[in-house]
């Protein structure tokens, strides 16, 4: 339950900054990754699990730095926190969810604001946003 509250407040506070200017801050990532790592260490989540999730995070970095920001490089920042904090198939989940949400949302910004395809979303808050609903899920059970 800690571990959630604290990347819930985590994931807010990025997808504030994220939607205003976005970017991410790089340093609060690499906190929450090592943060995220010694607890799930001391709490006996299998290492396995534990690098798979920040390797979801990696891997969205490397396509960042591939694609010369088409993706953003803070995005995989956040994924390899949200990945040190839950896990390969959590993290994966969270990463579909936020993919549809964005998704959609770039959908309806096109048919009705007329957006075109290089209009650039901020991607944390989906990110939150999946993380989110995922808890609430979890929580009515």
């Amino acid at each position: 339950m800690i571990k959630e509250g604290i990347l819930a407040a985590y994931l807010l506070w990025m997808a504030a900054v994220d939607a205003k200017t976005k970017t991410v801050p790089v340093w609060p990532g690499i906190a929450g990754i090592l943060l995220f790592s010694v607890m799930g260490v001391v709490k006996g989540q299998g290492i396995l699990s534990l690098l798979g999730g920040i390797v979801i995070g990696a891997f969205c970095f490397t396509v960042s730095v591939l694609s010369r920001q088409a993706v953003g490089a803070g995005d995989g920042i956040v994924l390899g926190v949200t990945g040190a904090a839950l896990g390969f198939f959590d993290n994966l989940e969270i990463l579909m969810l936020a993919l549809f949400f964005c998704s959609v949302t770039g959908v309806i910004l096109m048919a009705v604001k007329k957006k075109g395809k290089t209009y650039r979303l901020a991607f944390v808050p989906f990110i939150s946003a999946a993380f989110a609903a995922i808890e609430i899920v979890k929580w009515k059970g």
